[in-house]
C-alpha cells in the first residue's frame, strides 16, 4: 500500500514521537546503559532499524526490536509481556506511560 505524502508524514511523525519518548525516558550514561525493548510490526523494521542504530551510536543504550504481526503484539501485551515501547498500526493500543 502506497501512502500519500500527508499520510506518510503523519505516520513518520508518530514513529518519531514514540522513539523520542523512549529516548527522553532514558538517561544516556555509561553506568545506566540499558536495553530498550521495542515490540512493533514488521512494517516498521526498516525505519526503526535506522533510528535505533542512530540512537545506539549516540548513547550507550541498546535497542532490541521485536517484530510481530499486530494481533500477536496485542496478545503478548495482554498476556503480560514487558516491553518499553509497543507500536502497532492497527489502533489496538492507547498510549500509557509508566515511569
Amino acid at each position: 500500500m502506497k501512502l500519500l505524502r500527508g499520510q506518510r508524514l503523519h505516520y513518520l511523525s508518530r514513529i518519531t514521537v514514540t522513539i523520542g519518548f523512549a529516548v527522553a525516558m532514558a538517561t544516556p550514561t555509561a553506568s545506566d546503559a540499558a536495553e530498550i525493548r521495542v515490540l512493533t510490526t514488521r512494517a516498521m523494521n526498516h525505519v526503526l532499524t535506522e533510528l535505533a542504530g542512530a540512537f545506539q551510536h549516540a548513547s550507550d543504550h541498546k535497542v532490541a526490536l521485536i517484530l510481530a504481526p499486530p494481533a500477536e503484539i496485542r496478545r503478548r501485551i495482554v498476556s503480560g509481556e514487558t516491553v518499553d515501547v509497543a507500536m502497532s498500526g492497527k489502533g489496538h493500543f492507547r498510549i500509557h506511560a509508566v515511569a
